[in-house]
């Protein structure tokens, strides 16, 4: 498969397990290991999380090729409609990551209303959650319209 460039065994066992079933729990049965690995893995590995991404793919699309052929045959299945959301959607979706459970909408807020200092506190605080670099920026002048 795609994941000769994983060293670590267990790793490669999952993203298998998981490019062939799209489910974190069998996935992790297969490999030999806990669920939470996952998770772990993809929280400090950013090579994993990228072959996790390519793995959820494969799912994907074999879900999608399934859907594909219920549909020339006539039959329809809900369940199915469920994962391919879940899995894809880009095409499926509701406008939510099914996964991370967050709603992708921005937000505009003015903070023009807030002191410097108020504003000085607030950027610390964003400081200190670890907002990443792509994150939208915070307005950091209060500015009168």
């Amino acid at each position: 498969m795609a994941f000769e460039q994983i060293a670590n065994p267990r790793q490669r066992a999952f993203l298998a397990a998981y490019s062939e079933s799209g489910i974190i729990k069998l996935a992790a049965q297969a490999a030999g290991v806990d669920r939470s690995s996952h998770y772990d893995w993809k929280a400090q590995d950013a090579e994993y999380a990228e072959a996790f991404d390519l793995a959820r793919q494969f799912a994907a699309d074999a879900l999608e090729d399934t859907a594909r052929e219920r549909a020339m045959t006539g039959k329809s299945d809900q369940m199915l409609m469920f994962l391919l959301r879940r899995l894809k959607p880009e095409c499926y979706g509701t406008g939510r990551d099914e996964n991370a459970g967050e709603v992708k909408r921005r937000h505009t807020v003015d903070l023009s209303a807030l002191s410097d200092e108020e504003l000085e506190t607030l950027e610390r605080i964003a400081q200190k959650t670890q907002i990443p670099a792509d994150a939208p920026k915070l307005l950091v002048s209060a500015e009168e319209p």
